[in-house]
C-alpha cells in the first residue's frame, strides 16, 4: 500500500506529464530512492565510531579514506558528501529538427543537497567532536573555521 508521501510523488509525476509530452517528451519516470552520489556514507550507523571515546584520527581516516579538506591549524577534517535521487524510465523523444522519436529506458540520478562532515580532533589526534550539516554559501575552509570558533570561542573582555 503506497503511504501519503507515494501518492504525491505519483500525484506530481502524472501532473508533469502534459507538460513534458507538449515540449516533445513522452515518458514515465519513477523515483527509486535517495543515495549518495559522492562522498561516503553519512547515516548515523555509519558515523556511530566516532561516538566511541578514544577514537582517532587514524582511525577515522582508515574507516573514510582521504578526506576532501584537512585542516591542521584547526585540526578539522572534512569531508563532503553530494546526495541524488536515482529515478528509473522509458519514454520516447522527439528530435526537433528531424521530427523522429527515440525510444529509451535508463536511469538517472539527480544531484540534490551537498552535505558535509566535520570532524574534530585534538592535540593527541583523538576524536571530540564531529556534525554532518549542508554546505551553504560559504567555502568549505571557511565551513572548517567558523565551526573551529563556534567549539573554541574567545572569551569576552570585561
Amino acid at each position: 500500500m503506497l503511504g501519503a508521501m507515494g501518492r504525491r510523488k505519483i500525484l506530481a509525476l502524472l501532473a508533469a506529464l502534459p507538460l513534458l509530452a507538449s515540449a516533445g517528451c513522452v515518458g514515465v519516470a519513477v523515483p527509486l530512492g535517495k543515495e549518495t552520489v559522492s562522498g561516503p556514507n553519512y547515516s548515523k550507523e555509519a558515523l556511530a565510531f566516532l561516538d566511541v571515546p578514544g577514537t582517532t584520527r587514524e582511525e577515522a581516516l582508515s574507516y573514510l579514506g582521504t578526506p576532501t579538506l584537512e585542516s591542521p591549524d584547526s585540526r578539522i577534517l572534512a569531508y563532503v558528501c553530494q546526495s541524488g535521487t536515482r529515478w528509473a524510465g522509458a519514454g520516447v523523444v522527439d528530435n526537433p529538427i528531424t521530427h523522429q522519436g527515440s525510444a529509451g529506458a535508463g536511469q538517472i540520478v539527480a544531484e540534490g543537497a551537498v552535505r558535509i562532515l566535520l570532524i574534530a580532533y585534538d592535540e593527541n589526534g583523538h576524536v571530540y567532536a564531529h556534525k554532518v550539516s549542508e554546505l551553504g554559501d560559504h567555502s568549505l575552509q571557511e565551513e572548517c573555521d567558523a565551526w573551529y570558533r563556534s567549539l573554541h570561542p574567545k572569551p569576552s573582555r570585561e
